[in-house]
């Protein structure tokens, strides 16, 4: 499913069908889920390797690691506080999200045309979906979900307290109760890692 840009249109739809064959039992699905785990892993794939072009910054291929003297961390950790928590964990996956995601973070120009071909897919998604008499409608609400979905998960992103497994579970979890992710956008960052815990504790 992949291409020049990304991947092809349908291409959550094609997972969640693969894991279903799988997995017969799964609740899983395309959207929220997998989309959900995809934009987590996109998003810290992008911060480390940000880091990792960073003068005096290394990789420790054994441990999985980031390597860096605590002054080079100081520099990056002040011009963006996301890569606090990248410090002292492992990041097994590092690889793998290479191969899904590239090596290189795209710029500029391309960057916008990458940013374009990826709201085209989402829109071709829903059109194999939905019928074009709802088609409006529907991009109304995606519009307005797709907004919150994206506070939420960069709200997530910026807790330390809690490992990537969590985050995405707790986004799962606001996803399908409006209520509790509205009120999870109004609490300050205190609140929003007690609501997460609360969330992660079944209540």
């Amino acid at each position: 499913m992949k291409s020049e840009n990304g991947y092809k249109a349908g291409y959550l739809n094609f997972l969640e069908n693969s894991m279903r064959a799988t997995l017969p039992e799964t609740n899983l699905r395309g959207n929220p889920h997998i989309n959900s785990k995809i934009h987590v892993w996109k998003k810290t794939h992008g911060i480390l390797l940000t880091i990792l072009s960073k003068s005096g910054v290394g990789w420790n291929d054994t441990d999985k690691t980031i390597e860096a003297t605590d002054k080079t961390w100081e520099a990056i950790i002040k011009a963006d506080p996301r890569a606090r928590p990248m410090r002292s964990k492992q990041w097994d996956h590092y690889h793998d999200w290479c191969e899904i995601f590239g090596n290189d973070r795209a710029t500029g120009k391309q960057a916008d045309n990458n940013a374009i071909v990826e709201s085209i897919n989402e829109l071709a998604d829903i059109i194999t979906q939905d019928t074009m008499k709802d088609l409006i409608k529907q991009l109304a609400s995606k519009e307005k979900i797709a907004n919150a979905d994206e506070k939420v998960l960069d709200t997530l992103q910026g807790i330390p307290e809690l490992v990537e497994d969590e985050k995405v579970h707790v986004a799962e979890l606001l996803v399908d109760n409006h209520a509790k992710l509205s009120l999870f956008l109004r609490l300050g960052d205190k609140g929003n890692l007690s609501l997460a815990k609360r969330l992660l504790g079944g209540d």
